[in-house]
């Protein structure tokens, strides 16, 4: 129920798109990176996110949620 906005501050068409919340001074970012695997072609999607130790699990939790939501939409 809440928003938050982010520069896009680095990508690369078909690899990899990297954001800067706005609300953080430091240097840590969102990544998303599609990689490909040269042997059987399957793709995978690595999120990379910055979260406060304590709150490890719990981030993990929401992008598998996340994820999880988006291969249904996408028929997977």
């Amino acid at each position: 129920g809440s928003s938050e906005t982010a520069d896009l501050v680095k990508s690369k068409a078909l690899e990899f798109v990297r954001y800067h919340w706005h609300h953080l001074d430091d240097e840590t970012y969102l990544e998303f990176r599609l990689k490909t695997d040269p042997l059987t072609g399957d793709m995978a999607l690595i999120v990379i996110d910055f979260v406060e130790e304590d709150e490890v699990d719990e981030a993990r939790m929401l992008w598998e949620s996340q994820i999880e939501d988006l291969k249904r939409i996408l028929g997977l």
